[in-house]
């Protein structure tokens, strides 16, 4: 049986932690898109090293984890995750769905086991195009350069629920197609000039799109089939698909 990812509550939003390790162009842009949304909010920020999330933290009077990576990997994750859960005991503010904006650590079994489905990405690419083995083709960090190498004339951002698996959790969302407007052969330059045009036009509306439809009760997850679900209707492999570009 398909359950709900979020249950609605009628005293306060669902609420949002943004892990970061970059720009913050993604936090942004959502920072800006809540304003037009009842359903979410975002109440904390983490991040594992210093970059634009210190600034945005105290721009926008956001509490921040600032917790510097080292390792072992498991002993970090174990410390973050405290500090997560001591910040939401201290602040009677729970933390309900964790949002990854540009976060370049890979999510080990402690958050996933915490937050169980309940972890957001953005990819930069469709995972619905799959290889010869039948496994997604444009995952990784290189992914809008890969399928632009490829020939892909069109690419498009994809927001999942992250799992054990790089790049191969459910996909909740599908950002709508940016055509590639460059000259071939396709340099890394080319790429990235391509990648920040799609973060406008697919990452973001595929991001706010998700967060909304998770707030508002409405996208539910069969775990033993990995299927999604859209007010109790069964979603294709693309999950809800962006047809147009949503500006907020």
């Amino acid at each position: 049986m398909a359950e709900p990812l979020f249950r609605p509550r009628f005293d306060r939003p669902m609420h949002i932690a943004v892990f970061g390790s970059g720009a913050g162009t993604t936090l942004r842009a959502m920072l800006r898109s809540q304003k037009s949304s009842s359903s979410f909010a975002i109440r904390l920020l983490y991040t594992d090293r210093e970059c634009q999330f210190q600034k945005i933290a105290k721009e926008e009077k956001l509490p921040l984890i600032y917790h510097p990576w080292k390792v072992p990997r498991a002993d970090y994750d174990r410390e973050g995750l405290e500090l997560l859960r001591t910040f939401s005991d201290k602040q009677q503010c729970p933390i309900d769905f964790l949002l990854l904006a540009g976060y370049m650590r890979l999510m080990s079994f402690v958050w996933l086991k915490a937050f169980e489905y309940r972890i957001l990405n953005i990819h930069p690419a469709d995972l619905t195009v799959l290889d010869q083995k039948g496994g997604r083709k444009y995952i990784g960090a290189n992914a809008v350069f890969e399928a632009l190498q490829k020939h892909e004339k069109r690419t498009r951002s994809t927001a999942i629920l992250i799992d054990e698996q790089i790049d191969g959790g459910p996909i909740l969302v599908s950002g709508s197609w940016v055509p590639y407007e460059g000259d071939y052969p396709v340099t890394q330059e080319l790429a990235s000039q391509h990648q920040e045009k799609q973060k406008a036009m697919s990452d973001w509306p595929a991001c706010f799109a998700a967060l909304q439809l998770i707030g508002e009760g409405r996208l539910s997850l069969q775990t033993e089939t990995q299927e999604v679900f859209l007010d109790g209707e069964k979603l294709p492999p693309c999950g809800y698909e962006l047809t147009f570009v949503e500006s907020h």
